[in-house]
């Protein structure tokens, strides 16, 4: 059975897998990461997708989110 992948900008069908590649290439900031990933960049701009990211990689790398 395959892993479930979460989403995490709808608009741009970023999921969590997709941003765990991305860490494994060097992408540690959110700037960097919104470039790479295009989180941010469809019709919300940034409203839904952008607090679930800084909310996930605050889980991932074990930062808290007010330092992203």
């Amino acid at each position: 059975m395959a892993p479930l992948r979460s989403l995490v900008c709808f608009c741009e069908g970023v999921t969590t897998e997709d941003v765990d590649r991305a860490l494994e290439e060097g992408f540690r900031d959110l700037e960097s990461l919104k470039r790479r990933l295009r989180v941010g960049m469809g019709p919300c701009q940034g409203r839904y997708c952008i607090p679930m990211l800084i909310s996930y990689l605050s889980r991932r790398l074990g930062v808290p989110p007010e330092k992203l």
